[in-house]
């Protein structure tokens, strides 16, 4: 989480924090819980590292991963038969749920803010091309490349 510090402000409320918090009280849940929130918390944290680039998220998320299938290994184990096919059923539809509305739109969270930007070669372009600079107003400098119109129709009437 403290590679995330880096990536801005926003990235650590909305990503690391609630997995920071998340981590501080998974040792105080039952047995079954605590499997859970290890495995989501290596989810989102291995996904994170993959998409960031990050290999302490990485290496993290998958030690969070490790733990959660450590602590959730045998939880069934002396619960009759029908019971424990019922937790299973229930732990996948949770799993498709928590995959839908939480891993996926953090992990989309993660893309748009931490994703390193990929430099683009002026000779890539392959078109004629002025290159362009905007005084910042607010900090954010922009640049990039202006391609004039070829037929004119950018131009308008």
């Amino acid at each position: 989480m403290i590679a995330l510090l880096g990536a801005g402000l926003r990235l650590f409320v909305v990503v690391a924090l609630p997995v920071l918090v998340l981590g501080f009280v998974a040792d105080r849940l039952p047995r079954s819980v605590a499997a859970a929130v290890s495995s989501l918390l290596g989810v989102l944290a291995l996904a994170g590292g993959l998409i960031s680039g990050t290999d302490l998220l990485v290496a993290s998320g998958l030690l969070y991963v490790v733990v959660g299938l450590v602590q959730g290994w045998g939880v069934n184990r002396g619960r009759r038969r029908r019971r424990a096919w019922a937790n299973r059923a229930l732990t996948a539809v949770g799993a498709v749920l928590i995959a839908a509305f939480l891993v996926y739109p953090t992990l989309l969270t993660i893309d748009y803010l931490a994703k390193p930007r990929a430099t683009i070669d002026e000779a890539a372009l392959g078109l004629d091309h002025e290159r362009v600079a905007f005084p910042p107003g607010d900090g954010v400098h922009l640049s990039g490349w202006y391609v004039p119109s070829r037929n004119r129709v950018a131009l308008g009437p």
